[in-house]
Protein backbone atom coordinates (compact mmCIF):
# COMPACT_ATOMS: atom_id res chain seq x y z
CA UNK A 1 0.00 0.00 0.00
CA UNK A 2 2.38 2.41 0.31
CA UNK A 3 4.52 1.66 -2.28
CA UNK A 4 1.60 1.90 -4.21
CA UNK A 5 0.92 5.32 -2.41
CA UNK A 6 4.60 6.88 -3.18
CA UNK A 7 3.83 5.64 -6.89
CA UNK A 8 0.79 7.52 -7.43
CA UNK A 9 2.01 10.62 -5.30
CA UNK A 10 5.25 10.62 -7.96
CA UNK A 11 3.20 10.59 -10.79
CA UNK A 12 0.77 13.38 -9.26
CA UNK A 13 4.23 15.55 -8.80
CA UNK A 14 5.49 14.94 -12.60
CA UNK A 15 1.96 15.86 -14.27
CA UNK A 16 2.20 19.20 -12.47
CA UNK A 17 5.04 20.08 -12.55
CA UNK A 18 4.29 19.53 -16.71
CA UNK A 19 1.52 21.30 -15.77
CA UNK A 20 3.20 24.61 -14.64
CA UNK A 21 5.81 24.29 -17.21
CA UNK A 22 3.52 24.02 -20.66
CA UNK A 23 1.56 27.34 -21.10
CA UNK A 24 -0.59 27.87 -24.42
CA UNK A 25 0.77 29.61 -27.08
CA UNK A 26 0.19 32.86 -27.67
CA UNK A 27 0.43 35.77 -30.21
CA UNK A 28 3.14 38.26 -30.59
CA UNK A 29 2.76 40.97 -33.20
CA UNK A 30 6.00 42.84 -34.86
CA UNK A 31 6.26 45.96 -36.96
CA UNK A 32 9.44 46.11 -39.18
CA UNK A 33 10.33 49.78 -39.98
CA UNK A 34 12.07 50.67 -43.14
CA UNK A 35 12.00 54.43 -42.50
CA UNK A 36 14.82 54.71 -39.59
CA UNK A 37 18.01 54.43 -41.65
CA UNK A 38 19.59 54.44 -45.35
CA UNK A 39 20.65 51.32 -46.24
CA UNK A 40 22.53 51.62 -49.66
CA UNK A 41 21.75 49.62 -52.86
CA UNK A 42 21.52 46.15 -51.95
CA UNK A 43 20.33 43.01 -53.66
CA UNK A 44 18.82 42.11 -50.50
CA UNK A 45 18.31 43.42 -46.78
CA UNK A 46 17.94 41.91 -43.59
CA UNK A 47 16.16 42.64 -40.35
CA UNK A 48 15.39 40.99 -36.96
CA UNK A 49 12.80 42.54 -34.43
CA UNK A 50 11.81 40.40 -32.03
CA UNK A 51 11.82 36.49 -32.85
CA UNK A 52 11.41 36.84 -36.34
CA UNK A 53 13.68 37.99 -39.06
CA UNK A 54 13.06 39.05 -42.27
CA UNK A 55 14.81 38.66 -45.92
CA UNK A 56 13.79 41.87 -48.35
CA UNK A 57 14.88 41.52 -51.94
CA UNK A 58 12.90 42.29 -55.50
CA UNK A 59 12.17 41.32 -58.71
CA UNK A 60 11.81 43.30 -61.92
CA UNK A 61 13.88 46.35 -62.91
CA UNK A 62 17.57 45.46 -61.28
CA UNK A 63 16.55 43.53 -58.87
CA UNK A 64 17.99 45.70 -55.70
CA UNK A 65 16.64 47.16 -52.51
CA UNK A 66 17.23 50.27 -51.11
CA UNK A 67 15.73 52.35 -47.87
CA UNK A 68 16.15 56.03 -47.44
CA UNK A 69 15.72 57.44 -43.58
CA UNK A 70 12.32 58.83 -43.21
CA UNK A 71 10.96 57.65 -46.56
CA UNK A 72 10.62 53.60 -46.65
CA UNK A 73 11.27 51.04 -49.13
CA UNK A 74 11.57 51.53 -52.77
CA UNK A 75 13.87 49.58 -55.89
CA UNK A 76 16.53 51.87 -57.21
CA UNK A 77 15.58 51.24 -61.00
CA UNK A 78 15.29 54.68 -62.03
CA UNK A 79 15.67 58.34 -61.18
CA UNK A 80 11.59 57.59 -58.85
CA UNK A 81 13.50 55.10 -56.51
CA UNK A 82 9.93 53.75 -55.38
CA UNK A 83 8.59 50.38 -56.72
CA UNK A 84 6.34 51.00 -59.68
CA UNK A 85 4.77 49.31 -62.57
CA UNK A 86 6.70 51.61 -65.46
CA UNK A 87 8.55 49.94 -67.79
CA UNK A 88 9.23 46.17 -65.79
CA UNK A 89 6.55 46.16 -63.01
CA UNK A 90 8.89 45.17 -59.46
CA UNK A 91 7.84 43.49 -57.07
CA UNK A 92 9.63 43.30 -53.56
CA UNK A 93 9.83 39.95 -52.01
CA UNK A 94 9.50 39.47 -48.38
CA UNK A 95 11.09 35.99 -46.56
CA UNK A 96 10.28 35.63 -43.11
CA UNK A 97 12.16 32.96 -40.57
CA UNK A 98 9.02 31.31 -39.48
CA UNK A 99 5.36 31.48 -40.20
CA UNK A 100 3.46 34.65 -39.84
CA UNK A 101 0.16 36.66 -40.59
CA UNK A 102 0.54 39.85 -42.28
CA UNK A 103 -1.73 42.17 -40.44
CA UNK A 104 -0.93 46.00 -41.94
CA UNK A 105 1.43 47.15 -45.11
CA UNK A 106 1.75 51.15 -44.58
CA UNK A 107 2.88 53.45 -47.62
CA UNK A 108 4.83 56.96 -47.67
CA UNK A 109 1.65 59.30 -47.92
CA UNK A 110 4.04 61.81 -49.43
CA UNK A 111 4.26 58.90 -52.88
CA UNK A 112 0.37 58.19 -52.59
CA UNK A 113 -1.46 58.63 -55.51
CA UNK A 114 -5.20 58.08 -56.61
CA UNK A 115 -4.21 55.67 -59.30
CA UNK A 116 -1.74 53.55 -57.39
CA UNK A 117 -2.41 49.87 -57.21
CA UNK A 118 -0.35 47.23 -55.60
CA UNK A 119 -0.77 43.29 -55.98
CA UNK A 120 -0.19 41.61 -52.39
CA UNK A 121 1.53 38.24 -53.10
CA UNK A 122 2.00 34.72 -51.24
CA UNK A 123 3.43 31.92 -52.28
CA UNK A 124 3.65 33.10 -56.00
CA UNK A 125 0.28 33.33 -55.91
CA UNK A 126 -1.85 36.87 -56.37
CA UNK A 127 -4.61 37.18 -53.45
CA UNK A 128 -5.64 40.68 -54.08
CA UNK A 129 -5.11 44.04 -56.07
CA UNK A 130 -5.75 46.69 -53.81
CA UNK A 131 -5.30 50.57 -53.95
CA UNK A 132 -2.37 52.18 -52.52
CA UNK A 133 -3.30 54.37 -49.16
CA UNK A 134 -1.31 55.26 -46.11
CA UNK A 135 -2.13 52.20 -44.39
CA UNK A 136 -3.88 49.09 -45.73
CA UNK A 137 -5.04 46.36 -43.45
CA UNK A 138 -4.85 42.90 -45.60
CA UNK A 139 -5.33 40.68 -42.11
CA UNK A 140 -8.64 39.09 -44.01
CA UNK A 141 -6.48 38.63 -46.85
CA UNK A 142 -3.74 36.45 -45.57
CA UNK A 143 -2.81 33.58 -44.14
CA UNK A 144 -0.14 31.91 -42.08
CA UNK A 145 3.08 31.75 -44.65
CA UNK A 146 6.65 32.70 -44.71
CA UNK A 147 7.01 34.56 -47.91
CA UNK A 148 4.50 37.30 -49.11
CA UNK A 149 5.50 39.62 -51.97
CA UNK A 150 4.04 43.04 -53.00
CA UNK A 151 4.36 44.68 -56.36
CA UNK A 152 3.06 47.46 -58.62
CA UNK A 153 0.27 46.83 -61.42
CA UNK A 154 -2.05 49.07 -63.69
CA UNK A 155 0.73 50.70 -66.46
CA UNK A 156 -1.40 52.89 -68.70
CA UNK A 157 0.66 55.08 -71.38
CA UNK A 158 -1.10 57.98 -73.01
CA UNK A 159 0.30 60.00 -75.96
CA UNK A 160 -1.34 62.73 -78.11
CA UNK A 161 -4.80 63.53 -77.54
CA UNK A 162 -5.23 60.31 -76.00
CA UNK A 163 -7.84 60.46 -73.15
CA UNK A 164 -8.48 56.73 -71.49
CA UNK A 165 -9.96 56.09 -68.19
CA UNK A 166 -8.27 54.32 -65.81
CA UNK A 167 -9.21 53.14 -61.66
CA UNK A 168 -12.00 55.59 -61.03
CA UNK A 169 -10.96 58.23 -64.21
CA UNK A 170 -7.43 58.76 -62.12
CA UNK A 171 -5.59 58.87 -65.24
CA UNK A 172 -7.79 60.85 -67.56
CA UNK A 173 -6.96 63.92 -65.91
CA UNK A 174 -3.65 63.70 -66.78
CA UNK A 175 -3.53 61.84 -69.90
CA UNK A 176 -4.62 64.54 -71.84
CA UNK A 177 -2.27 66.01 -74.84
CA UNK A 178 -0.33 69.22 -73.22
CA UNK A 179 2.15 70.02 -76.59
CA UNK A 180 3.86 67.24 -77.29
CA UNK A 181 4.13 65.32 -73.92
CA UNK A 182 3.84 62.10 -73.76
CA UNK A 183 1.78 61.48 -70.51
CA UNK A 184 1.83 58.18 -68.15
CA UNK A 185 -0.36 56.47 -65.53
CA UNK A 186 1.26 53.92 -63.76
CA UNK A 187 1.80 52.77 -60.09
CA UNK A 188 4.49 53.89 -57.54
CA UNK A 189 5.18 53.62 -53.86
CA UNK A 190 7.58 53.36 -50.72
CA UNK A 191 7.08 50.93 -48.34
CA UNK A 192 7.29 52.14 -44.70
CA UNK A 193 6.32 49.39 -42.93
CA UNK A 194 4.95 45.80 -42.15
CA UNK A 195 3.23 44.25 -39.37
CA UNK A 196 2.80 40.58 -38.68
CA UNK A 197 1.58 38.76 -36.23
CA UNK A 198 2.80 35.04 -35.32
CA UNK A 199 2.81 32.06 -32.21
CA UNK A 200 4.98 32.37 -29.75
CA UNK A 201 4.75 28.88 -28.69
CA UNK A 202 6.38 28.53 -24.82
CA UNK A 203 9.44 26.38 -24.76
CA UNK A 204 9.29 22.83 -24.23
CA UNK A 205 8.53 20.71 -21.01
CA UNK A 206 11.35 19.35 -19.30
CA UNK A 207 11.56 15.10 -19.64
CA UNK A 208 9.86 13.41 -16.79
CA UNK A 209 12.49 11.87 -13.91
CA UNK A 210 13.20 8.22 -15.03
CA UNK A 211 11.78 5.79 -12.81
CA UNK A 212 14.63 3.81 -10.63
CA UNK A 213 14.32 0.26 -12.12
CA UNK A 214 13.38 -2.61 -9.86
CA UNK A 215 16.68 -4.26 -10.02
CA UNK A 216 18.47 -1.44 -8.82
CA UNK A 217 16.27 -1.29 -5.92
CA UNK A 218 17.07 -5.57 -4.93
CA UNK A 219 21.39 -4.64 -5.73
CA UNK A 220 20.92 -1.21 -3.36
CA UNK A 221 18.99 -3.80 -1.15
CA UNK A 222 21.55 -6.69 -1.72
CA UNK A 223 24.23 -3.97 -0.68
CA UNK A 224 22.57 -2.63 2.48
CA UNK A 225 22.88 -6.54 3.80
CA UNK A 226 26.28 -6.94 2.85
CA UNK A 227 27.31 -3.90 4.64
CA UNK A 228 25.05 -5.25 7.77
CA UNK A 229 26.84 -8.57 7.46
CA UNK A 230 30.72 -6.68 8.12
CA UNK A 231 29.36 -4.51 11.09
CA UNK A 232 28.34 -7.76 12.62
CA UNK A 233 31.31 -9.70 11.76
CA UNK A 234 33.51 -7.22 13.48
Amino acid sequence: MQTAFRTTALAGSVAMAMALTTGAASAATVTFDFTAANSGVASALSYTVGGVTLDVTSTGGNGRVQTWAGFGLGAPTDSHHQVDSYGIPETVNFVFSRLVQLVTVTFNAAYVDPWDDFALGQDGAVLATLDVTPSVDVSGLTSLADDFSIGAVGSVNFRSKASFSFDDDACEKVGKKKGSTEYNCYSAFKITSLTVTYEDLPPPPPPPPVPLPAAGGLLLGALGGLAALRRRKR
